[in-house]
């Protein structure tokens, strides 16, 4: 589960977006937006947010799971953007028991 407090209070949506980077091939695969987070009363967000969701063209069995927030005012309008996190989540096809 991720979770988000904008400090910026025209923010009213914020949106998550992912990539994966192969760690094997080096390959890095474009930005992928998984939509809108569910905000709260108090101008807070969260996403509960599963391996099994990246897209099956981007599942790699030894890979970083990257990831970065977006956040829009009542418009649409671009407000700012979270540091890009890289490398710093592994993603991989196996569950751990």
């Amino acid at each position: 589960t991720f979770g988000v407090t904008p400090s910026d209070r025209t923010i009213t949506q914020v949106q998550f977006y992912y990539r994966v980077e192969d760690k094997a091939t080096g390959a890095v695969f474009d930005w992928q937006n998984f939509g809108k987070m569910v905000p709260d009363a108090n101008g807070n967000f969260t996403l509960a947010f599963s391996g099994d969701n990246v897209g099956a063209d981007f599942r790699k069995p030894n890979a970083w799971f990257d990831f970065q927030f977006v956040g829009l005012s009542r418009t649409g309008g671009v407000v700012g953007r979270s540091e890009k996190i890289t490398q710093q989540v592994n993603y991989s096809l196996d569950c751990p028991q």
